[in-house]
């Protein structure tokens, strides 16, 4: 059987680690760069090392990908805070 493949990108990194782990045998995941939280950081690196399954990429290529997963949160709907901008570009369209 052939692996997906995940695009996401980091968010959570412990919750990440669990699931990339869980699904190590059924998909490769690919996480784009994300300047504001960076799994490289030694505070993540420090807690969860970066799986085998796991690559970097610098930008979504849609066709490339079996599933996205989206993050949202309740940091989502709160104007003061950056990760609205997720929650805002979506409901633009």
């Amino acid at each position: 059987m052939q692996k997906l493949k995940v695009i996401d990108t980091t968010w959570h990194v412990m919750s990440a680690y669990d699931l990339i782990y869980a699904m190590r045998d059924y998909a490769d995941f690919y996480f784009v760069h994300n300047i504001n939280r960076s799994w490289k950081d030694l505070r993540f690196l420090s807690a969860r090392p970066l799986p085998s399954n796991l690559k970097f990429v610098s930008y979504i290529e849609p066709e490339k990908y079996d599933i996205g997963i989206l993050h949202l949160d309740q940091q989502c709907i709160k104007e003061d805070i950056g990760k609205r901008k997720v929650f805002i570009d979506l409901y633009s369209e």
